[in-house]
This record gives C-alpha cells, structure tokens and sequence, in this order.
C-alpha cells in the first residue's frame, strides 16, 4: 500500500479536450500539448484521452517523448516542437514525426541528413515575434522558408511563432500581426499556430487554423476569467497517507528551524511526502491540505520526503487516513493555482515537478479502455 500516489482521471482529460474542440469550432485543429510527460500526468495515456476527445495532432518538446508515445502505439501525429541534433532526424523520419524547424542553417542540416532516406521529413517553420526563444527574427523569416523549400526532403507543413503573454489580449494582438505579416511569405495553405491556451481564450483571433493548448486539457485554468475559459476542470488528484499521528503540547516547535509553534495543544499529522516528491519547500508553514473533509494547514517546514498538518480541529485522526494534497475530496479542492499562489510560482511549475516515481493511478471509463 503506497504512501502516496497521484490519481489521473482519463474521463476528464477526454472532456477537456472536448471542451476546447468545442470553444475553437471545428475548422481549427487542436495540437494536444503533452510535453513533459503530459504536465506530470502521464504522457501515453493522457495523449490517448486527448485523441479520443478531438485533438487533431499531438505535440511534444524533445524527441525522445515522441518516440516513447509511438513505442506505446500511438500512431497520430506529432510534432516535435524544439530543435534538436540531426542525428535524430532519421528516426523522426521513419517514425512519421514532425519537427519544427527555426534556424536557416540548421534546416540545411536537416535537409541533408533528411534527404538520406526516400522518406520526407514534414517540418513547420517558426518566427520569434517577441517571446526571445527558438525561431528566426520577422525579417529572417523568408531566408528560414527559402532554405527549407530548396530542401527536396522537406516537407513544409506549417507556420507557427509563440506568444509571450498568452492572457494579455493586447500585447497578444501585436504578436499575432506581426505573426500574419511574416506568414504571408508562406505558401497557401500551409496551417499557421499560434495561440496557446491562454491566447486560445483570449483572442479568438489567434486560432487562425490550429491551436497548441496543454492547460486546458489537465483543467490548468491560470487565472483566466470563467466567462473566457472552456468547460475545463482538474484531472488530476494527489493522495497521501496519514503515517503518524500525536498530540504536542503549548509552545512546541514544528520542523526544520522551528517556523512552526503551537499556540495550543495541537493534533499533529505526518504525512510521507516532501519536496524529493514534487511537493515544494516553498510552501511550508503557507500550504493546506485535506483532512476528514476539511482544509488543514501545513505546519512547520516541508522536509525531503515528510510533512506535517495541524489536525486539531478535524475529526479524530488515525494512521492510515487518506489526506489530499492537491485536488478534490468530496466538494472541498485545492488547485494547482492555489498551490502555486502560495510557493510564489506558477500551476506549471506544481504539476510538471511531479516524478515520475510518484505512483499513477488512472480513472474513468476511458482508463479500461
């Protein structure tokens, strides 16, 4: 019986991505996001749900994710979103992978090593319109498309840049123009993406032919407005066991460096989890969780594999209760939003910290599937 484990509710991840087909309209294709091990949920099964619930395409980091998620029999298509060594572009090849291409140069290299096997190799092209990352600047943009169409072995397939504050509509707008100005250089026809979830809720105009959305689809809602956001809600729950349970006195301290004093006679509860599982140091003595219904403080400092919660006024606690560290029990829920608000970061940061040595435990008719 584990002391922890994170429980993924497919079902969810499957209506989600419903939601967004629903919000964007069906003439624009969904890019799934399951970059990083699908947000800390698990890649080929969320990848799964997601196709079930009308994404057109999937769309990873690294190459090494693509080929996991074709190892797990995942035939769709994917696209491989940052640059990587050519000598990855066979495999991309021969696995019918997609790769993003923003550098004149390093398109020539892919094309010749791509031109090696009779495959040809689908490539999107990306212009930087101000996020600073991968891709060339506007006005490099035609030398980045010339390179590729000279490129027998390429294949170009889409257009794509990245907004840099995704919520901000306005400065999202400037983006997007200068986004259209360098893709009319692009033959017609060719799918052009922009918007990520944020900008997929915010501007309407960004959809264009195809979105790239990842919050969306594990209920990542970042602090949107509720009228602007898909029918989206959290995946994903984080369970933990209560491990010991005492009673300590008026004035004792709490954890590393004594931040926590009773001012009472307080009811203690460990729990086995720290920040060596994803849980963040930033959070003690600030966090809550879910104890017999109710929210409870996370008391003290959150140490390397073990963290206490104030249990004074639930109900009588006792080894081997399930607790709530992030997700719903009952009506009560802590969000990953929440939880980011507290340790001064951002609801990413919360799921994708998530090890992969944590326990997954899939949910949902779709997780029998």
């Amino acid at each position: 019986m584990p002391n922890t484990w994170l429980e993924v509710d497919l079902d969810v991840i499957e209506a989600n991505t419903q939601a967004v087909r629903a919000l964007i309209g069906g003439g624009v294709q969904l890019f799934a996001v399951v970059k990083a091990d699908g947000f800390g949920h698990g890649a080929p099964p969320v990848a799964r749900a997601a196709l079930r619930g009308g994404a057109s395409a999937l769309a990873v980091a690294y190459l090494d994710e693509a080929l996991r998620l074709r190892g797990e029999g995942i035939t769709s298509r994917i696209i491989v979103l940052t640059p990587g060594p050519t000598d990855g572009i066979r495999a991309a090849q021969n696995q019918r992978l997609e790769v993003v291409l923003g550098d004149p140069e390093h398109a020539r290299a892919v094309g010749e090593v791509a031109a090696r096997t009779p495959v040809a190799l689908r490539v999107h092209a990306k212009v930087d319109t101000g996020l600073g990352r991968y891709g060339v600047l506007a006005e490099q943009f035609p030398e980045l498309l010339q390179q590729i169409a000279g490129q027998p072995a390429l294949r170009l397939v889409g257009v794509c840049s990245h907004t840099a504050r995704g919520a901000d509509p306005g400065e999202t707008q400037k983006q997007l123009t200068q986004f259209l100005q360098a893709a009319s250089a692009a033959p017609s026809g060719i799918a052009r993406h922009f918007a990520n979830s944020a900008a997929t809720a915010t501007l309407p105009a960004a959809r264009l032919e195809a979105v790239r959305v990842g919050a969306f689809l594990y209920g990542l809602t970042l602090g949107l407005p509720s009228e602007l956001l898909p029918a989206v809600r959290p995946a994903l729950a984080w369970r933990a066991r209560l491990v010991h349970v005492k009673r300590i006195p008026t004035g004792h301290p709490v954890g590393y460096g004594s931040l926590f004093r009773a001012e009472r006679e307080t009811t203690v509860g460990l729990v086995a989890v720290g920040y060596a599982h994803g849980y963040p140091y930033q959070l003690s003595n600030r966090s809550v969780a879910i104890a017999g219904g109710r929210r409870v403080p996370v008391i003290g400092s959150v140490c390397m594999d073990m963290l206490s919660l104030d249990l004074t006024d639930v109900p009588p606690a006792k080894v081997g209760d399930t607790v709530t560290l992030l997700g719903a029990q009952g009506a009560v829920h802590i969000t990953a939003e929440e939880l980011a608000e507290k340790a001064q970061t951002i609801p990413y940061d919360i799921v994708t910290g998530l090890p992969s040595h944590l326990r997954r435990e899939y949910t949902g008719k779709a997780a029998a599937r």
